[in-house]
Formats: structure tokens, sequence, C-alpha cells
């Protein structure tokens, strides 16, 4: 206590103890032995209230009205909160915090309160001269409501950016910090030693062989320009296979071990299965419309197939497609389901699938499609892989639960999901040897920045860990971005920040609020957003980047995007695959075009164009191209029928993007057919036809070039910048190596 700190004050701090931990309410803290134990708010929230009403059963209803007052909830949230505690207090057996079926949950471990006590000092553990009052199960001290309210306002968030240089050292802090009922766990394993990134790893049937990718990131569909790699475990040097520039992911082993197929990323968005023999040769086409194959016995195949435009599913066939049979497709025409992993039996399938280019968490379902099954994994978290144990009993993903990729398993059917990875690096890959006593897994570091190019030379404008989508304020010279936090739920979401390009100074612009995609209306003053599986809802929200007034959501619904038109105006896709637009507050809606798009990408700062990936026409090369659809009702028109790539990757870059006054128009030839890293700057203005501003048109390459008035930058992740010369690079980066990992009993 301080010398102005009057005793009255101390009173009124309360402390509640259980075992080795601690709950500071006035602080907002859990500790365990005097060091902090991170919570998310909600969760804080939640472990609060159970704790002080411990020893009674608390009804889900009364709880979520607590913690969400007057908020509609999904019993995910809910679930999500409940599983981050238990996994903070190592309650695997539920003994702390039980469940009552139906009913709710009761904080069952014994609790004494502290009233009073000098703060803590340095992580210090609280203590205190003032006498502990045991609390007896018929004799509970009742918070009052203030005091609810005040614990509810103090809340822990952790923030700041870990720099690491060392990928191994941190592999090893990562199985360390795992919570198992293991005493000790062996080191992590390196398998692979590159600059670069491994990723995607698979082991052949008899243990011997790895195969993987490298040049791959995190959370992604697939690797452009990626090779595939074999190694012989566990000292082989790794041996490349494939040597051409095409996008390419999943690597599997034949039944025999003699071939390796996985999947490339083709003109039009046309996914297909190619394969190469292990001892080396030239790769030749697998299977057509077939990605992230992998065989159920020696004759039959479960793959990824497009149904139409991005509508992607899982069949299975032979590797002559003869008995042909659907087995699930997402409900809507934005689904995609990537990959699946048919369990030891064959009788249930881990499906890893994603809407409007977010992943989801993943799908338990039978086999045989009887039933779409049920998401398992953790909730409100993307599962980008997953895989079984040799015997069936346990099921693993990798999944960003807490905003970073780490690996989980869960108990088949129905256990609750555990982490089993931990530490400063990411973790994603889930390839289980066939003792079922290891993962393989690639462990590494995300990283990236923005970065100013002008006549002066080029300057680095982040420094933050990870930060996705610039864009230049059009009234000052502020540029925005996303920074990627702990509650982010994609690869591209995060919160709202803001530098100035002259001084450097740094702003968190809406403290707390996870953004999927944004954009800013004319005057720099309001913001448009789009959220998915933040606590406040999804859906369209607007918002005062003053903080003049609380943030608005204008619309419900999941995996939408939204982008200031005309002036007053909003566009964005509904949940039913549509182009619609209406006024910042909300109303008059209106359908702008009857025919379904997969995915908005951008509109002009005039509201005149909205770029989107639509399904191909029949005379088009692949399943997809981009358009230019007219939001004024002029001529629409297909700008490139050759493209390479989906919405995920659009999340990086745009393949178009306007300049803040609306005067140029930047084109990312990265993401055409030949997949150059250059961008092309074309003039355009409001009212000129597209036909007249650019008569070679946007289909190719070479059309764009030859355009009047183009410029060609040779940078690849380009966006404009406020002075004509300069613009704005993205600059990602993945350090990841293969480490076999040491699974917990």
């Amino acid at each position: 206590m301080t010398t102005r700190e009057s005793a009255a004050d101390a009173s009124r701090r309360r402390q509640y103890r259980f075992g080795e931990f601690v709950l500071d309410l006035e602080a907002g803290f859990l500790r365990r032995n005097g060091q902090d134990v991170p919570l998310r708010p909600k969760s804080f929230e939640v472990l609060t209230y159970l704790v002080v009403h411990h020893g009674r059963l608390v009804a889900k209803n009364e709880l979520v009205e607590a913690v969400w007052p007057g908020t509609a909830v999904t019993d995910n949230s809910l679930s999500q909160c409940l599983f981050e505690i238990r996994r903070a207090l190592e309650d695997d057996a539920q003994t702390a915090i039980r469940t009552v079926a139906r009913r709710g949950y009761v904080f069952d471990t014994p609790v004494s309160m502290v009233f009073g006590g000098r703060r803590a000092v340095e992580g210090e553990l609280e203590s205190s001269p003032a006498p502990i009052l045991e609390a007896r199960a018929d004799q509970r001290p009742t918070m009052i409501a203030g005091e609810w309210r005040a614990a509810r306002s103090n809340r822990w968030i952790v923030g700041g950016v870990i720099l690491v240089t060392v990928v191994g050292v941190m592999a090893v802090l990562a199985l360390r910090g795992a919570r198992s009922t293991t005493p000790s766990l062996e080191p992590p394993i390196e398998l692979t030693n590159f600059n670069d990134s491994a990723v995607e790893p698979a082991v052949s049937h008899d243990g011997r062989v790895l195969a993987f990718i490298r040049n791959g990131s995190f959370g992604t569909i697939a690797a452009p320009r990626g090779q595939v790699y074999l190694k012989v475990l566990p000292n082989g040097e790794p041996v490349q296979l494939t040597s051409d520039s095409g996008t390419k992911g999943y690597p599997i082993f034949s039944p025999d071990d003699s071939r390796i197929v996985y999947t490339t990323l083709m003109p039009g968005l046309s996914w297909e299965s190619a394969q190469v023999p292990v001892l080396g040769g030239t790769p030749q086409r697998f299977l057509p419309n077939a990605s992230g194959v992998v065989w159920v016995d020696d004759r039959h195949l479960v793959y990824s197939t497009i149904m139409s435009g991005i509508h992607m599913g899982i069949a299975s066939s032979t590797e002559s497609r003869s008995e042909y049979r659907e087995i699930y497709f997402p409900d809507r025409a934005n689904g995609m389901a990537h990959r699946s992993a048919p369990s030891p039996d064959g009788k249930s399938l881990l499906v890893v699938e994603m809407k409007a280019g977010t992943w989801l968490p993943c799908r338990l379902m039978p086999a045989d499609g009887s039933s779409k099954g049920r998401s398992v994994s953790p909730p409100d978290a993307q599962c980008t892989t997953a895989a079984w144990s040799p015997d069936g009993r346990w099921m693993y993903f990798s999944s960003n639960a807490g905003g970073a990729f780490h690996i989980w398993r869960q108990g088949y059917p129905d256990g609750m999901p555990e982490q089993i990875t931990f530490g400063p690096t990411e973790q994603e890959g889930t390839a289980i040897t066939a003792d079922g006593k290891y993962v393989i897994t690639s462990m590494g570091l995300q990283q990236s920045s923005v970065w100013l190019h002008s006549a002066g030379g080029e300057r680095k404008l982040t420094d933050e860990g990870y930060v996705t989508q610039p864009t230049m304020s059009r009234t000052d010279s502020r540029m925005f971005y996303l920074v990627r936090t702990s509650l982010s739920r994609g690869q591209t979401s995060g919160e709202l920040w803001s530098v100035d390009v002259n001084s450097g100074n740094r702003h968190r612009v809406l403290p707390g609020v996870v953004m999927a995609t944004y954009s800013l209306s004319r005057d720099g003053r309001t913001v448009v957003f789009s959220s998915s599986g933040n606590e406040a809802g999804d859906g369209i929200w607007i918002a005062d980047l003053e903080r003049r007034a609380p943030p608005r959501r204008l619309v419900r619904g999941t995996e939408l995007r939204a982008f200031f038109g005309a002036p007053g105006e909003i566009v964005y896709t509904g949940e039913d695959s549509h182009l619609y637009r209406m006024k910042e507050d909300g109303t008059g809606i209106e359908m702008i075009s009857p025919d379904p798009v997969a995915y908005l990408s951008t509109v002009s700062p005039d509201g005149r164009w909205a770029v989107v990936i639509r399904p191909q026409n029949p005379n088009g090369v692949g399943t997809t191209s981009l358009a230019f659809i007219s939001i004024r009702g002029d001529t629409s028109f297909v700008c490139n029928d050759d493209c390479s790539v989906g919405p995920r990757s659009f999340l990086i870059v745009p393949p178009f993007a306007w300049d803040p006054e609306g005067t140029r128009l930047f084109v990312n030839l990265v993401h055409f057919g030949q997949g150059t890293p250059r961008t092309v700057v074309l003039p355009y203005k409001s009212d000129v036809s597209p036909a007249v501003l650019w008569p070679k048109g946007l289909r190719l390459e070479k059309d764009v070039v030859a355009n009047p008035g183009a410029k060609v930058i040779n940078a690849s992740n380009t966006f404009p910048a406020s002075d004509p010369e300069a613009y704005l690079s993205w600059r990602g980066s993945t350090q990841s190596n293969l480490y076999r990992v040491r699974i917990p009993d």
C-alpha cells in the first residue's frame, strides 16, 4: 500500500485464491505463483463470474447474460472461453470447472478471499497481512454489482512483438511449454535446415521417407513457385523432385510409396493433381479437377473437386474416375472443402474447408456422406490441416486459436480440443508417424512489413510483426493497415492502425476491434469493415475513426466484404453471394446484379465498378474469371479469364487497386496466368469508357502492358501511394523448418 492510499481503498480490493492461482479483480490479472497467466478479456470475465459464484451451479444463460449482456452470442463463444480457461488452469480433467449436462457449470475448487493487501511488485504474487476469510459453501460473500462491473472493465490484454532469430531454440521452447501428464518429453528433432521455409509434410507408409513443399507459408492454400522435395529419414539429404514455377501443395504418397501425388493450381483457378516418381523423373498429370488427393485403400481415392465457380467439395473414385460419387459440398457457392483425411477404418472423414477465402473449423463427418457431420477442432478458429492417429482414437489439427498456428488434438468422437505445441513459433502441418508417437510439423515465424518506394529511395513504414492491407488516406499523410493480434481469426485480419508517412508516428485507430477487411470513406472520417469471429458479432460495421461514436453494425452475416463506393454509398456482398448497395446508415438496400459472385475484391473510388471473381462463362479457359461489374448500369466486362489464383491469394494484394484520388489503377500481374512479379500502373478517368482508356484490354499480361500510358513497376505486391511517383509494397516472409515432435501420452 502506498502512503497516499487509504486503508479504506485497500479494503475494497478483492482477490480470490485457489490452489496456486490468484485472481485479482482490481488489477485484472490471473496469476500463478507470481507469474501472469494470459487470458483473453471475455475468458477473464467468464472465470471471474464462476469464481465469484464458486460452489454453486451457474446456469449457462446466467453466465452468458453476465458476460455478454444484451448481446446475442453463439455457443462457440462460451465454449472457447471455457476451453481457454481450462487450459490456463491445467484443468484437462474438468474438475476445477465442472460441467453439469444441459444445466450449466460449477467452479468446484476451494476458494479463499483476500481483502486489502499491498500491491504486487514486478510480478510478485500478492500477499497480505490482512486476514484471509475462508468462504464456506453455505456462506459465500456476494459480489455487488459495482464490483462486478469493475472486474469486467479491468481486462488483461497481451501486446507487443516477439523478435526471434534462432528458430531451433524456439522449437524446444514450444514443446517445453506443453502441458500434459507426461513427466518429460523429448526435445523436437529438426529434420530440415533451410533458410526459407519447408511446409506441408507427408510421411511414407513405411515411415522411412518424408515429402514436403519448399517455399510455402502458413495458412495458405498452396505455395506459389513451391517445389516438391523428398528426404530419407532421419538424416538423408533433401532431394528436389520438381523445378517448374507452378503453384503446388498437398503432397501425399501412393499406397506402394513409389509415387508422390501433389496438387497444382492452374490458370482459371483450375485444380489438378500431378504425380512424380519417388526415384525422380518428369512430373505427369494424375487427375484433373482434383485437389488434396488421398487414398482410402489400394483402389479408391478421396479428393476435392470443383462443381462450378469456386464451389469445391469432397468426392471419391478410382484413379480412372470410375465409381465416382460425391460425399460433401458446402451449402454456399463460395464454400471450398480443400482437403480431407479418412479415418484408419475408412468410416469417417475430417474435412478442411473455407468460406469466401477464410478457413473455418474442421469438420468431422461420415465417409459415406450420409450426413454433413459437425465442427471439430477449436471453435471460432481456423483449421488448416487435419490427421488421425493410427488407431483412430485421436484427431490432430493445425489451428490458429489464440491468433497463431499450433498443433491441437481431440479425442474421437467427442473429446475436447487440447493444445499440444506451444511457444513463440507457429506450427502447421500434421503428419503422424506410423507408431503414433510423433507428429512431423513445420515450425517457424511469419513476418511482414509495408515499405514506401519514392524517388528518394525506399523506407520501411511498419515494425509490427505481421501487417496487411495498407491503404493511403485521401485527406492526409496517413497510411492505414491491419496488425495481426492474438484475437485475429484470419491470416490477414487484425486491428486497424495508422502511420504518418512523414513523421513515422503510429496510432491504434480502434483498439480491440478485429477487422477482416476495411474501406476508408472519401472524407477520411469513417471506416466500413467486415468482422468474422468477433465477440461483438459478425457482419458489416461502420465506425468513426475519431471514436466519437461507437461502431454500428449495418448487416449481420459471416465472411462478408464491403467497400465505400459513390458518396454516401456502401457496396457489399450478401450471404446469398450477390452484390448489393446500401446507404451509410444501412438503409436503401438493393441488389446490383442478379448474377452471383464468388468474391468481391474491391470497388472503384467513384463507385462505378466492382471487381469480382465470378463463375466462368462458357468460352472461358478455366472455372472462374475476374470481372468489372458496373454499379451504375453500364456494360460489365471480363478483365481476365486467365486468373491463376483465388480469393485466398487476393487477401495479401488485390489484382486491381485504385489510388486514393481515383486517377490511377494498379494491376498486379502476379495474379495473371504467368504469375509475373510485376505491376502495371494504368491511367483512370471516371467519365471515360474502359474501352477507350484501355483499348488493348486487361485479359492477358501482354495486353495490360500495351495499353496507352502504362507504366511498369518491377515489383509485386504493390499498392498505390499518395505521390504519383511513389508506391507502397508489402513484403512477407516465412522462415520455417520441419521438426519431429513427441506427442504427449
